[in-house]
């Protein structure tokens, strides 16, 4: 009982407070991910798409330039701002070409805010999921999961072999956030033709979070700021795990969990990226 009290208490802080600044890092033509935990959503604070420090995805025949493409912090801010998750690919289509013929690389910082406005729907495949924002609003999908995790949920009983372990949720929120995305009513059929089949034979379900923004509440896009020099210690170089501090102040307050259980912990994505070694990233230097 000790050691779930315990888990339960490290899963308590894990979700208590995300003011942590995040930093991420990959090279030209790499992904970047970023993921919060459910009920949060993510704030780009900067981005630099380009070449400031010789050290990083370097190239010995062409490693002396300091470049970078304006515009970076908005177009990053423009698709993931009030997301859950979100995936950037880093490459000179999407931020332009500073530097023609110099590998370049994307460094960003942001962090995770609690969103108390998100609201939930479920809808079992082969239904039509539908939601309706009040007039003068309009829909920003914070995130979606298109197949299985609980295996209670749209419960069938059936001869169709199931399993609770399937779905990609930035696939199947890019599908519904290109659909739905600023319209003030939406509606969707839950069924492979849309989102692909994660899990054959399996009976699923459509899982979505979602807005609904005015004028008012409508995310302002984040302006370019001056940054400071690079700090490779303050960068994660692989895509990113959940991170989220411990807030310590909260210790005295903490309530006693001894009596509580594993189920009730906050379920917290920890899938661990495949990602090159961070000495991929860190080449020689001239």
């Amino acid at each position: 009982m000790y050691i779930i009290g315990l888990l339960v208490l490290a899963g308590y802080f894990l979700t208590v407070n995300t003011d942590e600044i995040l930093n991420e890092l990959v090279c030209e033509n790499e992904e970047m991910e970023f993921t919060c935990p459910k009920g949060y959503t993510i704030e780009i604070l900067s981005a630099m798409y380009g070449r400031k420090d010789r050290r990083i995805c370097s190239d010995p025949k062409k490693n002396d330039t300091d470049c970078e493409a304006y515009g970076s912090n908005v177009k990053i801010s423009d698709r993931c701002n009030l997301r859950q998750q979100c995936r950037i690919l880093a490459d000179s289509t999407l931020f332009g070409n500073p530097c023609v013929g110099y590998r370049k690389y994307l460094q960003v910082s942001y962090r995770c805010l609690r969103n108390h406005d998100i609201l939930s729907r479920i809808t079992c495949e082969y239904e039509q999921f539908k939601v309706k924002c009040p007039p003068d609003h309009f829909i920003k999908i914070v995130n979606a999961l298109y197949g299985k995790k609980n295996p209670l949920t749209c419960y069938r009983k059936t001869n169709r072999q199931y399993t609770n372990k399937c779905g990609d949720s930035l696939t199947a929120t890019d599908i519904l956030a290109s659909r739905c995305d600023n319209s003030n009513n939406c509606s969707v059929m839950a069924e492979n033709k849309v989102f692909g089949d994660p899990c054959v034979f399996t009976y699923k379900y459509l899982e979505v979070d979602y807005l609904c923004l005015n004028d008012i509440t409508k995310p302002s896009t984040a302006p370019e700021t001056k940054r400071k020099g690079l700090d490779l210690e303050d960068f994660h170089i692989h895509l990113p795990e959940l991170r989220t501090p411990i807030n310590h102040r909260l210790l005295e307050n903490m309530p006693d969990v001894s009596h509580l259980v594993v189920g009730s912990m906050p379920e917290i994505n920890k899938k661990k990226p495949n990602r090159s070694a961070k000495s991929s990233i860190l080449g020689d230097t001239m």
